[in-house]
């Protein structure tokens, strides 16, 4: 493949890359030539995250759980859509999904094991756990809602400010 300068990402530029796109990572601009001409499959992988702007090394790869210095972009991610939850049971479905794909929920379908969900709020950057599930008329806000605390949320709030701690929207994604 022929190496394109256009096509790649430092720390300066990281916040231009959409998580999941797909290319080569390195740590230095010689070994990512080298890895882009020869195509080599070892440097190539998905994007999984974009690290905090003070890192040196900003983009980890899902594939080996690293974090590079430079990414070179072959295949751009297509955005996804998301919706707000509707009900509680969907949105602790979704959320052992999630974690699930990383290995953290164990399955067990006893109500006793739901899980702790985390989200942070997107103005404020604070994070907080979610305290209570309610849902209809019989929640203390009437309305299929989220507690933090003593504070409440409806669905459509927690999806327009708040995110999960990886960054993804508190919402269902729409196919």
């Amino acid at each position: 493949m022929l190496f394109d300068k256009s096509k790649v990402f430092t720390a300066l530029n990281a916040d231009e890359l959409k998580v999941g796109s797909k290319g080569y990572f390195t740590d230095n601009i010689e070994s990512l030539e080298s890895v882009v001409q020869s195509e080599d499959y070892l440097a190539f992988g998905e994007l999984e995250k974009i690290q905090k702007p003070n890192m040196s090394c900003r983009f980890r790869m899902k594939e080996s759980n690293t974090s590079f210095n430079l990414f070179y972009l072959v295949e751009e991610s297509e955005e996804k859509k998301f919706r707000p939850y509707s009900n509680p049971e969907e949105m602790i479905e979704d959320f052992k999904k999630r974690y699930n794909a990383y290995g953290g929920w164990s399955g067990k379908d006893n109500p006793m094991y739901n899980p702790m969900i985390w989200i942070k709020s997107k103005t404020t950057g604070f994070r907080h756990l979610v305290t209570d599930y309610g849902c209809g008329d019989g929640s203390p806000c009437n309305k299929s809602c989220i507690w933090i605390g003593s504070f409440s949320l409806v669905f459509k709030e927690l999806f327009d400010k708040y995110t999960y701690l990886d960054g993804t929207p508190c919402g269902i994604e729409e196919e």
